[in-house]
């Protein structure tokens, strides 16, 4: 029916999905230590308008990844962001939204992830992808 790397990347595609629909249906977007700036808000509020929730504040945490970025001297911001998922995850607070640039990620920042808190996650161009290179999982 699927190779391995076929049913390994559906499977990662359809975690995502699941993730992604699972993390927003359950989340109540609420304060946390940084403000959203313009652009980041219009995005923030059309995702509650999307999902029908309601915010309890006017501030969201926004975390970057992108895989021109970097891990020691990013802040996670859009003008200097993460370069692995991992960081990104552990850097967030319960309701953060991440926003995976296009782009592969590998690699042992990238895979073994443990998600502790409410997160939406998202891949603002649907072209992310989780390359586990068949030795790593993912969750």
């Amino acid at each position: 029916m699927f190779n391995q790397r076929e049913g390994l990347i559906i499977f990662i595609i359809l975690s995502l999905a699941v993730l992604t629909m699972g993390s927003v249906s359950a989340a109540t977007v609420h304060s946390v230590n940084s403000t959203i700036n313009s652009s980041d808000s219009h995005v923030a509020t059309q995702l509650l308008k999307t999902h029908n929730l309601k915010s309890t504040t006017k501030s969201v945490d926004v975390i970057y990844v992108n895989t021109a970025g970097n891990d020691g001297t990013g802040d996670g911001s859009a003008d200097n962001p993460f370069k692995s998922i991992k960081l990104a995850i552990n850097s967030a607070v319960n309701g953060s939204i991440i926003y995976i640039a296009s782009g592969t990620y590998s690699g042992t920042n990238n895979t073994k992830l443990t998600i502790d808190k409410t997160l939406t996650i998202i891949s603002p161009d649907g072209t992310a992808t989780l390359d586990g290179k068949g030795t790593y999982n993912f969750f």
